[in-house]
C-alpha cells in the first residue's frame, strides 16, 4: 500500500525559517498597525505564523518562481506571513472601534464650594 505523503510535516529548519519571517513581517506590521493589535507584537507574530501555515502548507501557494529555502518558497512565505498578520490588525481596529470609549468624568472645580 502507497504512503500517503503528509502535508503538514514541518522540519526543524523549516519550522526556524518560519518564525524568523514571522518575526519580521509582524514587526512591520505591528508598526504600521501602532497600538491597535491585539497582544501586540506576539499577537502579530502568531497570526504571521498561521497565515505562513496556511498559505505555504495549506493551500500550497507558489505565487511566483522565487528562491526556496529549505523547501519553502520565499514570497508566498512573506504574503502569507504578511496576509495573516494584516487580518489580525483588522480584526484588532475593528474591535477597538466597538468597544465604547468611557468619558472622562468632569473636573470638580476646586476654588467653588
Amino acid at each position: 500500500m502507497p504512503s500517503i505523503p503528509n502535508m503538514f510535516a514541518i522540519t526543524l529548519s523549516q519550522l526556524v525559517v518560519f518564525v524568523l519571517s514571522a518575526i519580521v513581517c509582524g514587526y512591520v506590521v505591528e508598526w504600521v498597525f501602532k497600538s491597535r493589535m491585539p497582544f501586540g507584537f506576539l499577537g502579530a507574530v502568531v497570526a504571521g505564523l498561521v497565515g505562513i501555515v496556511f498559505v505555504v502548507n495549506v493551500l500550497r501557494v507558489a505565487l511566483v518562481p522565487s528562491i526556496v529555502v529549505e523547501g519553502v518558497p520565499i514570497v508566498s512565505m512573506l504574503a502569507g506571513a504578511t496576509a495573516g498578520a494584516v487580518l489580525w490588525g483588522l480584526v484588532g481596529t475593528l474591535w477597538n472601534r466597538r468597544r465604547p470609549v468611557p468619558e472622562p468624568a468632569p473636573a470638580a472645580d476646586e476654588g467653588q464650594a
